[in-house]
């Protein structure tokens, strides 16, 4: 019988003691959405970077849920939860030494730069090469074996890959990372001319821009990469006329806010006027962005029986694996 390969997918979540838990809800939302289109024949490992208050939150959550004491799966399924708390400072420090004094971006916190620390932590456990690095806000709709004809960071003849991303307007929040190599882009940081914004998005950008006959960065089709600013926002009940193939869907919003709670993805039509483009067009709406209401809706236990109804008959499947590790300086 074949090796299996492991799916590995990171998050990263930084919570405000202060704040509310709206991040949390999204991010339940795109684990559910993961979870149910997990690759049919691979595991998948879930890895999230958290401080500690999101951690405390999450692995509440996690354990209301009956995954640890309910759920049987056809193949392995692994979360494990990265207490970073104790790196935030010194993360911090990096990034105001390689950034050369720009600020970072004020829209998010610390908790955005997680996807480009990453390798800091992962880097350094053996198994984990390619990881795919998702949003919060991203919803899986279609099965992530069609992703994983697509990663290719680790082919030979791509030895200076370390990343990739949407062809054209280039989105961080769905991204191919390589976990082995990634150390490697901030030392091309630190030979850019000058640092002109210092957001996720525009250093990965930037990179591209300064060494465009290097292939640091490879693409992705257009099944994944469909972000809602990426022309859809006016009309986003228009995005499955054409026939287009939607792996998922990347629904980039106000900061702060999430369109996933209640009254579900209906309301996208009234939000601030910034979906007026479908107001008229409800039915098509539902039928496009709106399939994606289907994750929000859906409820743990269904969930839990959906999934063990996907073990072959006669063999008794998998447990979930959940797992919360304080990273440490030795960890680090």
């Amino acid at each position: 019988r074949r090796k299996r390969k492991i799916l590995h997918v990171l998050n990263g979540i930084y919570l405000r003691e202060e704040g509310g838990s709206s991040i949390i809800d999204e991010w339940q939302v795109n684990f559910k959405s993961v979870l149910m289109n997990a690759p049919t024949e691979n595991d998948i490992h879930v890895h999230v970077l958290t401080n500690s208050h999101a951690t405390k939150v999450i692995e509440e959550r996690i354990r209301a849920t009956g995954l640890l004491t309910k759920s049987r799966w056809r193949n392995k399924v692994s979360l494990t939860l990265y207490n970073v708390e104790s790196q935030l400072n010194k993360w911090s420090e990096f990034l105001e030494q390689k950034l050369r004094g720009v600020s970072t971006d004020e829209r998010v916190s610390i908790g955005g730069y997680f996807r480009l620390l990453a390798y800091q932590i992962l880097g350094k456990r053996n198994y984990v090469d390619e990881v795919v690095y998702m949003d919060t806000d991203v919803v899986i709709m279609s099965n992530l074996n069609d992703l994983m004809r697509y990663m290719n960071t680790t082919h030979k003849e791509n030895e200076s890959m370390l990343w990739q991303y949407a062809p054209t307007y280039a989105n961080s929040g769905f991204m191919i990372l390589n976990m082995q190599k990634f150390h490697k882009f901030w030392d091309l940081i630190d030979q850019l001319p000058e640092i002109k914004h210092a957001g996720d998005q525009s250093l990965l950008s930037m990179v591209v821009e300064e060494w465009p006959d290097v292939k640091y960065r490879g693409v992705l089709p257009d099944a994944w990469n469909t972000h809602l600013g990426h022309g859809w926002r006016r009309a986003p009940h228009q995005l499955l006329h054409e026939g287009r193939n939607v792996g998922m869907l990347h629904f980039t919003g106000a900061w702060g806010e999430t369109y996933f709670d209640e009254p579900g993805l209906d309301k996208y039509c009234d939000y601030k006027g910034r979906g007026r483009g479908c107001k008229g067009h409800l039915k098509e709406y539902r039928a496009s962005w709106g399939l994606a209401d289907y994750y929000v809706r859906v409820n743990w236990d269904y969930l839990i029986y959906f999934e063990s109804s996907k073990i072959t008959h006669g063999e008794s499947g998998y447990g979930f694996e959940f797992e919360v590790i304080d990273v440490t300086d030795a960890e680090e």
